[in-house]
């Protein structure tokens, strides 16, 4: 599949409109729109990357090399919960919690050492 309907998709599972997503992602309307209808083909890294953090996808998945449904198959209860979550989340809200995600490991691996410093 195409990037451009890999990102109308991802951007319609997760409710949000063409606005809305070239706002999460600092690109304009009309970007969004000429990638969706496949007429703008050369994106960067940058932009390619920042699309794939706000819809909640991998770049090989906006890519078309992993299917994102079948890839909602593969991932456990729990963790499907999470992501459903995650999905209603806003873009504000996504990075808040990506954050404190980033907070809770940086603090866990620093419990890890302080208790291997202690053995």
């Amino acid at each position: 599949m195409p990037l451009g309907e890999q990102i109308t998709r991802a951007r319609e599972r997760l409710g949000m409109s063409q606005a809305q997503l070239a706002k999460a992602a600092g690109l304009t309307r009309a970007s969004i729109s000429r990638i969706e209808s496949n007429h703008l083909t050369n994106l960067t890294t940058e932009s390619l990357c920042k699309l794939a953090d706000v819809l909640g996808a991998t770049i090989d998945e906006l890519l078309g090399r992993y299917d994102i449904t079948l890839a909602e198959g593969l991932l456990s209860g729990e963790l499907r919960i999470l992501r459903k979550g995650y999905e209603k989340l806003s873009a504000e809200n996504r990075v808040k919690l990506r954050d404190f995600l980033n907070y809770l490991l940086f603090t866990q691996l620093q419990e890890e050492m302080r208790a291997q410093k202690d053995e």
